[in-house]
């Protein structure tokens, strides 16, 4: 006589749910039944339609004051030399911007109309230069713009790099020891130009710790149609010098760190092994050597195009 074995409590014959025994936890799983399913879907198409609704108001009735997004105007990279072997460079420093018209010019004269000298008189004179010289790349190397006069440095900085905007020309920058004074950062002012049209300015080197922020190199490269077109033929180094430091307990200004020189030999080294080319390096506080150059009694050599320039007597 065949009997059926008895059924313990780890065998069941489940009708309309699945059980499991695990870990001496018993759970049931029932499938959902088909009102709840239809309840869920007649939840969720109300919820779409709204959103739908939602995006068609907004594309055919826009909010005016609502901000519109856009995408940064990117200047032509790599940058390049022309097809005659120039690369033109215009180094702008210490503009000191501040609130543009309201923010009149230091140290000039009433012969020299100081009453309405005023930031504006920097903006024409730099819209000038670009009409006449036509550099292919401005580098704007500190106190771009002054902390306390500028009551927005976002703003105060638009203004003052307005002019390579205007012109489309490409730019760099790096900060000097007034830029961080006003309503943003380092790190902050760094990550607005970089974001800025025609900007190639960088924070910092991907892949490296070094100090400060705006330490970063930009190749020029040779002209399209040239057997060097894929070739940095002048490395530009930008670097942070820093604002001001306390050192035994006197005030005086940053220096380039050994973390931004050991990135320097690092990227020099491996751009040399391509070939051999010049650099040129951007920072704002000058080295010590500078100094020692200035009280050593050192004369222009017009002859080699070297000049120390000196404050007037």
């Amino acid at each position: 006589m065949k009997t059926e074995p008895e059924k313990t409590s780890d065998m069941y014959t489940p009708v309309g749910s699945v059980r499991f025994r695990r870990f001496g936890m018993e759970v049931a799983a029932r499938p959902m039944a088909s009102s709840h399913l239809a309840a869920l879907v007649s939840l969720l198409i109300p919820c779409l339609l709204a959103l739908l609704l939602l995006r068609l108001a907004a594309v055919l009735d826009p909010d005016p004051d609502a901000a519109v997004p856009r995408i940064k105007a990117a200047a032509p990279l790599p940058l390049r030399f022309r097809h005659d072997g120039a690369f033109k460079i215009l180094q702008v420093a210490d503009m000191h911007f501040g609130n543009g018209a309201t923010t009149r010019c230091r140290d000039v004269g009433p012969e020299g109309g100081g009453a309405r000298c005023s930031d504006l008189n920097t903006t024409r004179f730099l819209r000038r230069v670009i009409e006449a010289e036509k550099p292919d790349l401005i580098a704007f190397t500190g106190d771009n713009i002054f902390g306390g006069s500028a009551t927005d440095a976002a703003e105060s900085l638009l203004r003052a790099i307005s002019p390579a905007i205007e012109y489309r020309v490409p730019w760099a920058a790096i900060l000097g020891n007034h830029d961080q004074e006003s309503t943003m950062t380092r790190e902050e002012l760094m990550t607005f130009m970089s974001l800025m049209d025609y900007s190639v300015s960088q924070v910092n080197p991907p892949g490296f710790l070094v100090h400060g922020f705006g330490n970063y190199h930009v190749g020029i490269h040779g002209p399209f149609g040239s057997e060097l077109v894929n070739t940095s033929l002048l490395n530009l180094y930008f670097l942070d010098s820093g604002d001001r430091e306390m050192v035994n307990g006197v005030k005086t200004y940053g220096w380039i760190r050994e973390s931004q020189l050991a990135w320097l030999r690092s990227t020099s080294l491996e751009l040399q092994k391509k070939i051999h080319a010049p650099a040129l390096a951007f920072f704002h506080i000058p080295i010590p050597e500078v100094r020692g150059l200035w009280y050593s009694g050192f004369k222009d050599d017009p002859d080699h195009n070297v000049y120390l320039s000196r404050p007037e007597p």
